[in-house]
């Protein structure tokens, strides 16, 4: 029996027959004719009675077994035996010749990633010498409004028309996703398929680091390039003309003191939670206003939420919900007299859809948090290759100062899901590639090969490591050491 085209046919009539083929390399002396499967695609956390006919070419023995190994590419998910005679119900011996159907239940893990996978079905007889092995495709789907979504891909995946559509509804479900009509719904769609395809591509050789699925997975590349990556570097720095009111060239560079291996500056307290600037191109803000925080802490005060909607609606050297330089959001930070309360002066929901707005009145400003100058963290690069930043300068800084504010190349980023991100994953690491600001908080096991930064990003606690993206240390990788600035208040 073959495995029926229409995936409803399948479901509806709750069984499914399936294709299957014999193991390159071995035999199927069990003589299987057909396979059937209770359900297609498969539930994680379900039972999934799987019927198998066959007429045995040879005679089978008391303490034959029956081994299920689930397969994603080489890699074995999860292994199940069963004994051939006793669990499917076969008497043994069963003599050669003799038409047997053999069913047996198998408990799919709830933690089974929604892939297409290969359930390879090994058969040893009594005696220990092989029955047969068989290779059978199969489906694991994903549980709407679960977490079953993969969180990466491999490359030997098959995207059919089917899972990719049982990933989009899954899609739909968690990030509470709805469209306006049916055409915004199929483009989505169509978007979210090549997000799949792309993801299989960069974990070809993305090291530790994994892509799959996030909330941006409906976003073309460029649409989301237009509206994450929106930082836009302040034309004096580019053309080395006069620098802004805020700018200082004091560089804090210090001998980098052995043993300090890791160093996260949310043991310390000095950042307040991860953010979600929504739709709007607003992530220099964030990164402006983190970096007050923590600077406001450094100087022995109250870690305090600060107003990003401040810098947003009010910084008229800077665009807005249209990108803009943390740089020149110091300096209006500088002549507003500092930033106001986030519960003052919040972020509203228009603005993370995508509307500045317009400067609130009546405000007032949290003394102590004026900028008075920033500084580089380690020496700044604004060429178009940065090969040889000095990150050990950099750490040391974090280390003693605080978080640090920097400006990346994050165009990878959208379907980064955990993982250390390596240099070669970021497609760039000079001044010219940087897209997207976010604030340093940290760094571990910077000794070894293995060290990576912690980097705080502003797309919300359900993006990346909990609102987190580690960056592999010492290569800059995506341009992480370029502009690294921290400040000094007044």
């Amino acid at each position: 029996m073959k495995f029926a085209a229409a995936t409803a046919a399948l479901l509806a009539s709750g069984a499914a027959a399936t294709d299957f083929s014999v193991c390159s390399g071995k035999t199927d002396s069990l003589g299987i004719t057909s396979v059937d499967f209770s359900e297609m695609p498969v539930v994680p956390g379900s039972t999934l009675t799987i019927e198998v006919d066959a007429t045995p070419k040879t005679e089978v023995t008391e303490g034959a077994t029956l081994t299920f190994d689930i397969k994603l590419g080489a890699f074995v998910l999860y292994s199940v035996t069963k004994d051939f005679c006793a669990d499917l119900g076969v008497t043994c011996p069963l003599p050669a010749g003799t038409p047997v159907t053999a069913s047996v239940d198998v408990d799919v893990k709830s933690s089974s990633p929604s892939a297409s996978v290969t359930a390879e079905v090994t058969a040893v007889n009594g005696d220990g010498k092989s029955l047969s092995c068989i290779d059978i495709p199969m489906t694991i789907a994903a549980q709407l409004g679960s977490e079953a979504l993969p969180v990466t891909l491999d490359s030997s995946v098959n995207l059919t028309e089917e899972l990719v559509a049982t990933y989009f509804g899954a899609f739909k479900s968690k990030f509470g996703k709805e469209y306006s009509c049916e055409k915004e719904e199929a483009t989505r769609m169509s978007h979210f398929g090549a997000s799949l395809k792309r993801a299989q591509q960069r974990n070809v050789d993305s090291g530790d680091a994994t892509f799959g699925v996030t909330k941006f997975s409906d976003m073309s590349v460029e649409e989301f390039k237009a509206t994450m990556l929106t930082y836009k570097p302040e034309e004096n720095k580019r053309f080395g003309d006069v620098r802004p009111a805020a700018a200082s060239r004091n560089l804090r560079q210090k001998a980098w003191v052995a043993g300090e291996d890791s160093h996260d500056c949310r043991d310390d307290g000095s950042v307040t939670a991860v953010k979600d600037q929504g739709q709007c191109g607003s992530c220099w803000a964030f990164s402006t206003a983190e970096e007050v925080e923590s600077a406001y802490f450094m100087a022995g005060n109250p870690l305090t939420e600060l107003s990003v909607a401040q810098i947003v609606q009010c910084d008229t050297g800077d665009g807005g919900c249209n990108g803009g330089d943390t740089i020149t959001g110091f300096d209006y930070v500088q002549s507003a007299g500092g930033l106001a309360l986030d519960k003052d002066y919040p972020y509203a929901a228009s603005i993370g859809r995508g509307k500045t707005g317009t400067c609130q009145d009546g405000f007032d400003v949290v003394d102590g948090t004026s900028v008075k100058e920033y500084r580089y963290a380690t020496p700044e690069c604004t060429t178009r290759k940065c090969d040889s930043q000095d990150e050990d300068t950099l750490a040391q800084n974090l280390s003693s100062d605080g978080p640090v504010s920097i400006c990346v190349n994050a165009e990878s980023w959208q379907d980064y899901t955990s993982g250390t991100l390596s240099s070669s994953s970021c497609g760039g690491n000079g001044y010219y590639k940087l897209d997207h600001c976010v604030q340093l908080i940290g760094y571990d096991g910077i000794s070894g090969s293995d060290g990576y930064w912690i980097v705080r990003n502003s797309w919300a606690d359900d993006w990346g490591v909990d609102g987190m993206i580690h960056l592999a240390f010492g290569d800059n990788t995506c341009g992480v050491a370029d502009e690294a600035t921290q400040l000094t208040l007044e």
